[in-house]
């Protein structure tokens, strides 16, 4: 909730409300994953350029395993979309190891 929140007031001023949305949902996502699966908190970082319009939000944790994207074809798991939400969504993503840990934009 604070990560969207974050997000929605960093941006909300310069963007429409569908891409303040979009940006909202993907951090979700990735904030979701950092938290499941490291069971540790995260820290979110936002940089935006209203003139050239991108946006770079970057997700830290204290894992140093790589997220994985898992198969689209299996519809009866719960959970593991999120990856392929972001991947489907986003112009880019990525990840890459920092000390201790990782960071995924």
């Amino acid at each position: 909730m604070t990560a969207r929140r974050a997000v929605h007031e960093a941006l909300g001023r310069y963007l429409s409300l569908q891409l303040v949305e979009e940006a909202v949902l993907l951090t979700s996502e990735i904030v979701t994953n950092a938290i499941m699966h490291t069971g540790r908190g995260c820290e979110l970082q936002l940089s935006f350029d209203p003139g050239l319009g991108i946006l770079r939000v970057e997700v830290s944790d204290r894992s140093r395993l790589r997220p994985l994207q898992l198969d689209a074809l299996d519809c009866n798991r719960l959970g593991g979309r999120g990856l392929q939400i972001v991947a489907a969504m986003a112009t880019q993503w990525g990840t890459f190891p920092i000390d201790g840990g990782k960071i995924v934009w």
